[in-house]
């Protein structure tokens, strides 16, 4: 059974100009067209199939930093659910300032597939005959973040996020699965301090060559925000770029923490299925409190020609349950997953290295997952 995941996003913007040497540059990345559309195909068990389309707008804010790129993007799927996303990256001051603006709208209609065990804690026995859990849910997320280039390749600065999570319709066996992992309607505010080390040249910001790009994220979601329990969480994403057999190969490597305290809700848990963590795996079906996780790419060049052929594996330890031992545990077992695949990319604008991505992916379950979007997964 093939699910076809995506990767979302479009682009837009203003550029500024001033006639220096940086311009020339600038400008040569910005030559082969400011915007590209890709398709957006998706197929999975939560939302069922769906089509749409992404955008990749490259623009410039400042002559002598690196392309901004906003992406936007939209799907309709088969079981009337729907996405819209828009991600603006910029960067200006000569690439000591960037901003990071994320908003997302969607509507899902979820169908779970549920354990043959599904009870209710302590009761024993199942909570319902059904073969799956069903139930709609509206989601709206909202994301600044800036960073300041304190130290030459160190940036420091902030973030906030606000989520709402509005869930409805459930039958027999969604309800008792939101009862059991203590999932309800949530509106919440988050801030963060953000730390960062970025190696990554003007010219290789969206295909890095050899470069290391490493970010820890401290969040906290207080009760004066919206939330019922405060709770926070603390991340790291470390990415190493280097070359590989051949002059224009990559070799890619990821390593990303995600631990987060006690009272945190299921919808801020980490969770497997985000391409840029592990692909192969349903959005949202394995949950924990403690994600440790790793990945390597192989990107090959194919001479003289814009593809790209990448090759893959990664593994996750999930770990600490959905709530302490208060709740239902979304990863019952504790466990090691792992996935792996194969994939092509495209230069659909070279110069500043944006690729469409084509992947394949297996994981331990024996499912398979492609993937169609625009960037690299990482």
């Amino acid at each position: 059974m093939y699910k076809k995941l995506f990767t979302l996003l479009m682009a837009l913007s203003t550029p500024f100009l001033m006639a220096e040497q940086a311009d020339i540059d600038m400008k040569e990345s910005l030559k082969e067209g400011n915007y590209r559309i890709v398709p957006l195909i998706s197929s999975n068990p939560t939302s069922g199939t769906g089509v749409g389309a992404s955008v990749s707008y490259l623009y410039s804010l400042d002559p002598d930093s690196s392309p901004s790129q906003l992406l936007t993007g939209a799907q309709y799927t088969n079981t009337k659910s729907y996405s819209i996303f828009a991600k603006n990256d910029a960067y200006l001051y000569d690439d000591k300032f960037r901003s990071l603006s994320i908003i997302s709208i969607a509507h899902n209609k979820s169908q779970l597939d549920l354990p043959a065990d599904f009870s209710v804690p302590g009761a024993g026995t199942p909570a319902t005959t059904e073969d799956d859990a069903r139930f709609d849910v509206d989601i709206i997320f909202v994301m600044q973040m800036a960073l300041y280039e304190f130290k030459e390749h160190f940036f420091a600065g902030g973030h906030i996020f606000y989520v709402n999570l509005n869930f409805s319709n459930p039958n027999a066996a969604g309800e008792q699965f939101l009862k059991i992992n203590g999932i309800r309607n949530d509106s919440r505010a988050t801030l963060g301090l953000d730390f960062s080390y970025d190696t990554r040249s003007k010219k290789e910001k969206y295909f890095p060559r050899n470069a290391e790009w490493i970010m820890f994220q401290a969040n906290h979601t207080p009760t004066f925000l919206g939330s019922e329990e405060s709770y926070s969480a603390a991340t790291i994403n470390a990415r190493i770029y280097r070359p590989g057999f051949n002059e224009d190969d990559v070799w890619a490597n990821q390593f990303f923490g995600f631990y987060t305290t006690e009272n945190t809700p299921d919808g801020a848990l980490p969770a497997l299925g985000s391409r840029k963590i592990l692909r192969g795996f349903a959005i949202g079906q394995y949950k924990a409190r403690f994600m440790t996780a790793a990945q390597t790419e192989y990107r090959y060049q194919i001479p003289d020609t814009k593809f790209r052929a990448v090759a893959f594996i990664g593994g996750a330890q999930l770990s600490g349950g959905s709530k302490g031992n208060a709740g239902g545990n979304r990863d019952s077992n504790n466990g090691f997953y792992y996935s792996g695949g194969v994939g092509l990319r495209y230069a659909i604008q070279q110069k500043a290295g944006v690729d469409m991505h084509l992947d394949i992916t297996t994981n331990n379950d024996g499912e398979q997952s492609i993937y169609v979007g625009v960037n690299q997964a990482f």
